[in-house]
């Protein structure tokens, strides 16, 4: 069996039961994306990099 660290499990029992005992569950897909936060990051460099 593998172990866990403590943090991580206890983060683990937590969304179990915020998803199993409390009906929470996130809204998918999310805003902004990851793909749109590290898109705006790269606009961003590619400005600051040529000025």
């Amino acid at each position: 069996m593998s172990q866990f660290p403590v943090t991580l499990k206890k983060q683990l029992v937590d969304d179990w039961e915020f998803v199993t005992q409390l009906g929470k569950l996130v809204k998918l897909p999310r805003s902004p994306t990851v793909d749109g936060i590290l898109t705006k990051y790269l606009e961003y460099r590619v400005k600051k990099d040529n000025k």
